[in-house]
Formats: C-alpha cells, structure tokens, sequence
C-alpha cells in the first residue's frame, strides 16, 4: 500500500474504530487526556477515546 500511495509508511487495520485508536496513539493521546468530540457522533469515537485512557468531552458545534 505504501508503494501505491508514494507514502513512506502504511498501516492496515480492520475498522474504522481500530483506524481512529491508532491515530490517537499516534498523536501522543494518553491515560488522563481531554479530547474535544462533536456531541453528535457515533460511539465508536467516544468508545476510542476511552480505549487509550483519555476523557471524551462532549461539545456542541453551534456558537
């Protein structure tokens, strides 16, 4: 995959779930974290938040 993209690395995983738990992990998310979630979304956002140890915050998107 990283051939065909042009792209130094490539990860496969097997969810979107899996998918969005790797990029927290990626970004240095950790055990006592906030991250910010839109407060219309699908459990599988909040679900990877808490899997790292981080808080999910649950935000409204209208001023």
């Amino acid at each position: 995959m990283s051939s065909y993209t042009g792209s130094r690395y490539a990860v496969a995983v097997n969810s979107g779930t899996a998918a969005l738990q790797a990029a927290l992990y990626a970004l240095g998310i950790k055990s006592g974290d906030e991250v910010l979630l839109p407060s219309f979304t699908f459990v599988a956002t909040a679900n990877s938040v808490m899997s790292v140890g981080a808080k999910p915050v649950f935000v409204d998107v209208a001023p």
